[in-house]
């Protein structure tokens, strides 16, 4: 790795910060609601629009938080940064915090309020996980492996486990991914699910 004073770190074998601005000055409109739909299927349970995963993802290749490595495409290295993201962002989500009930400098009402605050948000975070879990019942209730596959996601399963689980080979996940890609970003884009 390379790098100099206020300079981000970046490996041997990646893209220049120069070669990634110009291959993102490349994407066409297509290519964007492409990884818009990918980003769909990632943003499950994130909390985050789908866009937004997008925007994440070309923000951390610009700034150069993100190496994007020559033998991969920019789409699999979006989609690549998209997935680490959404992961980080679940388990973010997923941590709970211990509530301070400390009274140093601070009323006993105070503390309570604090915990109350917190209980609520948490009971809130839970309410709309159950609402998402219910849209995409919904969407892929027809769809037995679909469902499979986008739920093992949200759990955070690897595709090896996702596979073993349900006795998928390797081209049937992928058949049944595409599939999730597609219904998942028509559904975005239809606004039924955010």
């Amino acid at each position: 790795m390379t790098a100099t004073a206020g300079q981000p770190q970046v490996r041997a074998d990646a893209k220049s910060l120069d070669e990634v601005e110009d291959a993102l000055e490349q994407l066409k409109d297509e290519d964007v609601e492409r990884l818009v739909a990918k980003a769909g299927a990632y943003a499950v349970g994130t909390g985050v629009e789908p866009m937004d995963l997008v925007n994440e993802a070309v923000t951390a290749a610009l700034d150069g938080s993100r190496s994007w490595p020559r033998d991969i495409t920019l789409e699999v290295f979006l989609v690549m940064s998209m997935k680490s993201i959404a992961w980080n962002f679940r388990r973010k989500a997923r941590r709970t915090t211990a509530v301070d009930m400390s009274t140093d400098g601070h009323s006993f009402q105070e503390a309570q309020q604090r915990f109350a605050f917190d209980v609520e948000a948490q009971t809130l975070s839970a309410i709309r996980c159950k609402a998402l879990v219910k849209k995409v019942h919904d969407l892929f209730g027809d769809d037995e492996q679909a469902l499979a596959v986008v739920m093992g996601r949200f759990d955070g399963l690897s595709i090896q486990e996702i596979c073993d689980v349900w006795n998928f080979d390797r081209k049937s996940y992928e058949t049944v991914s595409k599939r999730v890609q597609r219904k998942l970003g028509e559904a975005v884009r239809a606004g039924a699910i955010q």
